[in-house]
């Protein structure tokens, strides 16, 4: 097992789901490299199936009752034995702790990533899952130092256990699709875009950057909103977008679409969370030339430095999001320096090559 380098292991991937979000971002960029060197196990299909199918990564769903984490590892253990991995890597809360379990039964080394979702920390037993998991894990591995510190201040995961690995995104050239999604969604050349990407969760902060289009409106009518992303809260999005009389100017695109043309559409990318591990989405935006605002949540800040890289804007405070956006909108000189400081941000310490070779050497150590 020593003498094997990163290329030649044999990595199991687990993750919860299968959609469009960060997380199963991550594990298609480091799964997809090694083809039928890696195997993926997760409670659903999804968008991550049809990517990983392209590289002939083997996939399979791991069924699972919330109720029932030891029944899952156990099942884990078994999928382990039969795929006999060097490696299990495990991803968000549930396969972090089913899999540290499964692992341990199975006597494989693991490794857990922890993408964010602070609120998994919220209550006691979740806060003991992921002590259990952190003591089981070989390596722990967050994806901003925000996430690591809360780790350990609130799950007590020791902090020599844990490194901070940033995720990372390919180089954003454009692909000359900015015009066809403009058409598409009716967008003229007097609009002011603002586009935002993620799942559609309370946390995310949607309802809030649609309350900041609304009062950033009266400043700025032709400023409108591309929402990109899919979940439990469309059809309230939708309706708070209807109740303020933004019928017109709220565009929802779903996660399956051109996400780099859409970005590449907009004039500037809002980040909206509550609280964020660290945000893919807005690597991506800085990497293809947008300038950006986040709200000061966690893992963004590491991103983006207020007024060099991007504007941040305190969370859950629409009136500030609004005075941001409208200063955006009214400043083209801004929006130039900010755009192409965030992407020479991105581009030197959010690459996929930096994210790709920090992991081959995190997979090298537990499998010597």
């Amino acid at each position: 097992m020593s003498s094997k380098n990163a290329e030649t292991l044999t990595i199991l991937y687990l993750i919860e789901s299968a959609g469009r979000g960060g997380a199963e971002t991550v594990v298609v960029a480091l799964a997809s490299p090694r083809g039928k060197r890696a195997r993926v196990g997760s409670l659903r299909q999804g968008w991550m199936w049809d990517r990983l199918s392209e590289s002939e990564v083997a996939c399979e769903v791991l069924s699972y009752h919330p109720r029932s984490d030891m029944i899952l590892a156990y099942r884990i253990a078994r999928l382990i034995e039969r795929t006999r991995p060097d490696v299990v890597h495990c991803h968000c809360f549930t396969m972090n702790v089913a899999g540290a379990l499964g692992s341990a039964i199975a006597g494989v080394p693991s490794i857990g990533t922890v993408h964010g979702a602070i609120y998994d920390l919220d209550t006691r037993p979740r806060r003991m899952a992921y002590r259990l998991a952190g003591k089981l894990h070989k390596r722990v591995v967050t994806v901003s130092n925000y996430l690591r510190e809360e780790l350990h201040r609130r799950a007590s995961v020791a902090l020599e256990k844990t490194e901070v690995i940033y995720n990372g995104v390919p180089l954003g050239d454009s692909n000359g699709g900015s015009k066809r999604i403009r058409a598409e969604f009716e967008l003229s050349g007097a609009d002011f875009v603002v586009c935002s990407v993620g799942m559609l969760r309370p946390e995310k902060g949607h309802a809030d950057l649609i309350d900041a289009l609304a009062l950033a409106r009266k400043s700025v009518p032709g400023m409108r909103l591309l929402l990109v992303g899919d979940g439990r809260c469309k059809d309230e999005l939708r309706c708070r977008a209807q109740d303020l009389n933004l019928n017109g100017a709220v565009q929802f695109c779903s996660s399956q679409g051109d996400v780099p043309s859409i970005l590449d559409a907009a004039d500037v990318f809002a980040l909206p969370s509550h609280t964020e591990g660290l945000s893919i989405a807005t690597i991506e935006a800085m990497t293809r030339g947008r300038p950006v605002v986040v709200t000061d949540c966690g893992g963004p800040t590491e991103i983006v430095t207020h007024e060099v890289t991007g504007l941040v804007v305190p969370p859950c405070d629409s009136k500030a999001m609004a005075e941001a956006l409208v200063r955006m909108a009214g400043d083209s000189t801004l929006r130039a320096c900010l755009s192409a400081n965030g992407r020479a941000r991105a581009l030197e310490s959010f690459s996929l090559d930096r994210m790709l070779r920090r992991y081959d050497r995190l997979y090298e150590e537990v499998a010597a």
